[in-house]
């Protein structure tokens, strides 16, 4: 592969991995909206540099569409794994069993 499709690849790669992180998520509707979109942005920027590999501008914004959709995507992880914890809490508090006086131990 010639040097100048390089950074394309690695725009392509990098593109691929955001799109599998948010297959992973399972997210609100809104939120799913807002992912969908800044890697449809994403997309459209790699795109771009299709057409001229060594256009250093289309290979900029490619990257910083990627980067803002990966941002979107660790997001919605970091809010995924708090609401598990959440959860995951106000079970343990269910199970805890009832001093005498009402309150929990």
């Amino acid at each position: 592969m010639p040097s100048e499709w390089a950074e394309v690849e690695t725009l392509m790669r990098d593109l691929g991995a955001v799109r599998v992180a948010a297959f992973a998520a399972r997210a609100s509707d809104a939120a799913y909206v807002a992912v969908e979109q800044a890697i449809a942005d994403a997309t459209q920027a790699v795109v771009e540099t299709l057409d001229d590999p060594r256009n250093a501008k289309a290979i900029s914004q490619a990257r910083q569409a990627i980067d803002t959709a990966r941002k979107l995507v660790g997001n919605l992880a970091v809010e995924i794994d708090r609401s598990q914890r959440a959860r995951q809490r106000a079970a343990e508090l269910r199970l805890k069993p009832r001093r005498r006086d009402g309150e929990a131990d």
